[in-house]
């Protein structure tokens, strides 16, 4: 009896485009070898392995084959073959590596319709949940997508948790990511305003003092009440309070004060954009305000406190304790539409057609905004039990938080379902958000937990 030797051989990169700069190297070795599958055992061939087999082989016939396989290179490997290995990689790695490999590599994978495709396979929901808009990054969505599942089904291997504590005296109501999620900014119910560099996490093993370190600015004299909602254009941080103030802070200047903006009440949300803030009160109304010209102006569209506010360049959406929603057509300078509703809402978004709300009672909505209709698409209980307090939509997943004390991790689609449940909190949940792989929830307990992808790179195809 003769034998047989496993071949383990590397994929080489292609010599054959010019064009080609960065070449994608196979991490894992192919064996190759022939024989009944009744007898053969190498699910997971061994480098150099031997069998006694095939009685007709001879060292000369092997030592020729040995050669000829040692020079197969993935551009000479069939396109089914291709698309095969495609569905073992991640999506990262097929956007950013396999298909910038080469020309033709490019124009297997850099197409809408293998994302589409691959879309398909591996999610069977309806996505996304509403018609999609013509700019619609198939691509990027389906990265996204994968990215999440990855990360928040196994949180724990995936992510660096911990519960930030340091300066923060009485409940945070309000937390906002900036500058690509690596400034956490963050506002407690001693009106102190906090700034933490979340790049400077020292890892799990870190002591107090080292946490301390990430603090890189606290004002105490922000306002004179509580700070209730915050966000940001580009590095000016925008702050609404009870105190009937709206301020920007520079945050490249030792977050000094740029400027204020005085409301007829308490300021309850924010939404903002290069040129104007846009803010929900407790007196019924909706502020703009001019940020060029620091003029001021309002409108009522509802008959109680507007809770929540969100925004497009066509649209201002606002959610009131009257149980209704009001969508404010900004060109015509008129309400666009306005829809009553059984609860009222308490969070908003609004982005790819699709508005999403969050009610008191713990139900997440949907309406579709395709062609400005906003048509009643659903109410999906997620398993809340009590208000929705905070609500984050992205192409990869929607995330909400609730006053049970828990976050929820879901899928974007028609019937959102769970990825995940989070709950380590020990008081209601105010806020939460995200951004980059970056999530932060505003804790009663005197805490802000915070999760923090194991890598920073964004577009790295190295998953860590």
């Amino acid at each position: 009896m003769h034998r047989i030797t496993v071949l383990s051989l590397p994929v080489m990169s292609t010599k054959d485009d010019n064009q080609n700069k960065e070449k994608l190297k196979c991490n894992k070795n192919f064996g190759i070898h022939e024989c009944d599958a009744s007898k053969c055992h190498l699910n997971n061939p061994v480098e150099n392995e031997t069998l006694e087999y095939c009685p007709d082989s001879n060292k000369e016939e092997m030592s020729e084959l040995s050669g000829d396989m040692c020079s197969l290179t993935l551009d000479q490997l069939d396109d089914d073959v291709l698309f095969h290995i495609a569905t073992f990689l991640e999506a990262r790695v097929v956007k950013y590596a396999l298909s910038q490999v080469c020309k033709r590599f490019q124009e297997m994978f850099d197409n809408e319709t293998y994302w589409k495709m691959r879309m398909t396979v591996r999610f069977s929901k309806k996505y996304p949940a509403v018609p999609c808009p013509p700019n619609f990054q198939w691509d990027d969505a389906c990265v996204a997508r994968e990215d999440m599942h990855r990360v928040w089904s196994n949180i724990d291997q995936s992510t660096h948790n911990f519960m930030y504590s340091c300066n923060i005296y009485g409940g945070v109501d309000a937390v906002h990511l900036m500058q690509g999620g690596e400034i956490l900014v963050a506002g407690d119910r001693n009106r102190s305003l906090n700034l933490i560099d979340l790049t400077k996490y020292p890892g799990n093993q870190a002591s107090e003092e080292q946490i301390k370190e990430m603090l890189v600015h606290s004002n105490k004299t922000a306002h004179e009440g509580w700070i209730w909602s915050i966000t940001s254009v580009d590095k000016k941080v925008i702050t609404g309070c009870w105190d009937n103030q709206i301020r920007m802070f520079d945050a490249e200047v030792g977050c000094s004060l740029a400027s204020s903006f005085k409301c007829k009440a308490p300021v309850l949300s924010l939404y903002a954009e290069d040129n104007e803030i846009v803010a929900s009160c407790f007196d019924k109304k909706v502020y703009f305000i001019d940020r060029r010209t620091s003029a001021v102006r309002s409108r009522v569209f509802h008959t109680k406190p507007v809770l929540c506010v969100t925004g497009s360049d066509h649209f201002i959406i606002s959610g009131s304790e009257d149980k209704s929603i009001s969508i404010f057509e900004r060109r015509a300078g008129k309400i666009f539409m306005m829809f009553k509703l059984d609860k009222y809402p308490l969070c908003l978004s609004y982005s790819n057609n699709q508005l999403w709300f969050g009610d008191v009672s713990g139900n997440l909505h949907l309406h579709d905004g395709t062609e400005d209709v906003f048509q009643y698409i659903g109410t999906y209980n997620v398993g809340h039990t009590e208000k929705m307090t905070g609500l984050i939509t992205t192409p990869g997943a929607i995330f909400t938080c609730s006053g049970d004390k828990s976050i929820k991790v879901l899928d974007p689609t028609r019937e959102p379902t769970s990825i995940a449940s989070i709950n380590v909190h020990k008081k209601e949940i105010a806020k939460i958000d995200y951004k980059n792989g970056v999530l932060v929830s505003a804790g009663g307990e005197d805490c802000i937990g915070v999760w923090l992808p194991k890598s920073f790179q964004k577009e790295s195809y190295v998953l860590v």
